[in-house]
C-alpha cells in the first residue's frame, strides 16, 4: 500500500470499532479516557441498562471529542488508544475478538496503516 489510501483512512475508526467489539464498556471507556480523549460518561438510564446500548450512547461522544483535535493529536490518541487495547487484552487473558492483536493489525493494515509499537503510514 502506499500513503495515498492510508491518507484517506483513519487507524482511529479501526481502533474505534474493536473497542466497541469488546462489548465491555468499562474497557471501552478506559481505552479513550486513557488516550486522552474527553467525553460524557453520563448516561440515563435506558442507555445504562447493558455494555451494549452504553457502548451504543457512548460511541458517538467519543467521535465527537475526537474530531476536534487537531491531526496531529488526533493521530497520537489512536496510537494511544490502541495501546491501550492491546495491553487490556494482554492483561484480561481472555479470547475477546476486539482485542485480538492480529486483527486489528489486518485491519489496518487493509487501510494503508501498519502498528508497530505505534500506527504508522506502510
Amino acid at each position: 500500500m502506499n500513503n495515498d489510501i492510508s491518507n484517506q483512512f483513519d487507524p482511529f475508526n479501526t481502533v474505534l470499532g474493536f473497542a466497541a467489539a469488546t462489548n465491555i464498556s468499562d474497557w471501552f471507556i478506559q481505552v479513550f479516557t486513557m488516550a486522552g480523549i474527553s467525553f460524557d460518561h453520563n448516561l440515563t438510564t435506558k442507555q445504562d441498562r447493558s455494555n451494549t446500548y452504553r457502548i451504543r450512547a457512548l460511541r458517538p461522544r467519543v467521535v465527537e471529542a475526537y474530531n476536534v483535535l487537531t491531526k496531529e493529536a488526533r493521530l497520537a490518541a489512536a496510537n494511544a488508544a490502541l495501546d491501550r487495547l492491546l495491553v487490556i487484552g494482554k492483561q484480561s487473558g481472555t479470547q475477546n475478538p476486539g482485542t485480538n492483536e492480529g486483527d486489528i493489525i489486518a485491519a489496518l493494515n487493509k487501510i494503508g496503516w501498519d502498528y508497530v509499537g505505534i500506527c504508522r503510514i506502510k
